[in-house]
């Protein structure tokens, strides 16, 4: 996970597909800045967890996930493939905040 940002800073993570079906998680800032935290990832699991716990990955127990529903298909072994800008959850989403579903 990055560490480019103080993570007391981040109010929302955004878990979402990548332009080749992997999965990412962008974390937002209260400024509007938005770090790329995670990537590459086959499954979204792993980053699904954290947003029950993310007292455990160091953000704030309010930050709000933003998860995005599967959208595509994994395109692994693209020739095309590069590392990901960071990204808002592509709609449709669900939302995660203090450890429950909420929306």
């Amino acid at each position: 996970m990055s560490d480019s940002v103080d993570r007391k800073n981040v109010v929302r993570a955004h878990i979402t597909q990548d332009d080749f079906g992997y999965w990412m998680m962008s974390l937002e800032c209260g400024d509007g800045t938005m770090v790329l935290a995670s990537y590459a990832a086959e499954r979204p699991e792993h980053e699904i967890l954290q947003a029950y716990h993310p007292q455990d990955i160091g953000l704030p127990v309010a930050t709000e996930f933003l998860i995005s529903q599967p959208e595509m298909p994994l395109q692994a072994c693209e020739s095309g493939w590069t590392k990901p800008e960071p990204r808002r959850a592509r709609e449709p989403y669900y939302i995660v905040k203090n450890g429950l579903r909420v929306y």
